[in-house]
């Protein structure tokens, strides 16, 4: 580049799209004799078009700015922030850069730059080099795209079974959603609520089914409305709400009937349970699990004369008088009702047949 040798001292570097929206690379230098060099060459043509001003300072200050300096590092620090703003003209076989100075005494930079000639074994060896960068690229590819296919390679049959092992778990949790979360109640949305009561129903065995019954305000609240929907369906579970929304209810393995006159029912797996509280109440005293007495009342738990923990009339919407007595036949405390109260007004019935397996 230069007769004598010299090393490059400072270097600044900087990318610039030109008027004919080509991207070239600026590079400008100086060196220890105070000699300036500037390249410009394109990014991404292949091969490369190449730009070089190689000039001493004595050379550079025909430019009357560059008469302001004494030395090659003078016009460093003046240009190297200002060329990363300047612009690019391309001509045939120049191109020159207009490098604003920001002065308004005096006009921008212009450097004319002339294309550095090449032979043909320059660009073949650029070519090559091109090339060869392609390849290892290509190759480089080809081996990520390997990687991944190895990792989630899986064979056909792998992909079958993995396939039926998840329908499975998917129609065993549809399953299970239908059968316990109770889809249907009006009275029962919170999801803990239905896993709880669950648990407390699997006690007594395996669940098989959980159907809706009875509705209260669907069905009408008479007790011969509740008995044609009930009667001899077997264990059943009542959930209860009152107009203070106060939700409760009980569970019997023992069937509802219509015969007439008051029946006392068994049932040792007889419970009540509060879901305000998350309270279950077991059965004392099974010879009075329940009792039916139609045209009277729709739910008796426990027995009246013996101490009744639920009392439910006949027209139990339009009757006030439904009754929480403190009871001895369940395992509740003394002075304890479900209801919060003696006496309570229903807002909902919902009676469930359970199917154990």
């Amino acid at each position: 580049m230069f007769e004598e040798e010299s090393f490059i001292i400072k270097e600044k570097s900087c990318i610039v799209t030109s008027n004919k929206n080509i991207e070239y690379k600026i590079i400008f230098s100086i060196y220890d004799n105070d000699n300036i060099n500037l390249t410009v060459y394109t990014t991404k043509l292949i091969p490369s078009k190449k730009f070089v001003l190689s000039c001493t300072l004595d050379e550079l200050i025909k430019n009357r700015f560059f008469k302001l300096f004494i030395n090659a590092d003078e016009v460093f620090r003046e240009l190297e922030t200002k060329i990363e703003n300047c612009s690019i003209v391309e001509e045939t076989n120049i191109i020159y850069l207009d490098i604003p100075i920001g002065l308004n005494v005096i006009n921008d930079i212009i450097l004319e730059i002339k294309q550095l000639e090449r032979n043909k074994d320059d660009i073949i060896k650029e070519l090559n080099s091109e090339i060869n960068n392609l390849k290892n690229n290509n190759n480089q590819l080809q081996t990520n795209l390997k990687n991944i296919e190895n990792k989630f390679k899986i064979t056909k049959e792998e992909l079958e079974s993995k396939v039926k092992e998840l329908e499975f778990k998917l129609k065993e949790k549809e399953k299970e959603e239908n059968v316990f979360e109770m889809n249907k109640s009006y009275i029962i949305k919170d999801i803990e609520k239905k896993r709880i009561l669950k648990k407390w129903i699997s006690e007594n065995g395996k669940i098989k089914n959980i159907n809706l019954l009875y509705r209260a305000t669907e069905d009408g609240d008479s007790s011969k409305s509740f008995f044609n929907k009930c009667g001899n369906k077997g264990a059943t579970i009542s959930l209860i709400k009152t107009k203070k929304n106060r939700i409760f209810g009980g569970f019997t393995n023992a069937e509802w009937t219509d015969k007439k006159g008051s029946i006392k029912l068994y049932d040792k797996t007889a419970f009540l349970f509060s879901l305000d509280t998350m309270e279950k109440f077991k059965i004392l005293k099974p010879e009075l699990s329940i009792g039916c007495i139609p045209n009277e009342c729709l739910l008796i738990y426990g027995n009246n004369c013996d101490g009744a923990g639920l009392y439910i009339y006949d027209n139990c919407f339009k009757n006030g008088g439904n009754e929480n007595h403190e009871t001895k036949v369940y395992d509740m405390p003394s002075d304890y009702y479900l209801t919060g109260e003696n006496k309570f007004e229903i807002e909902e019935i919902e009676v469930y047949q359970i199917i154990f397996e």
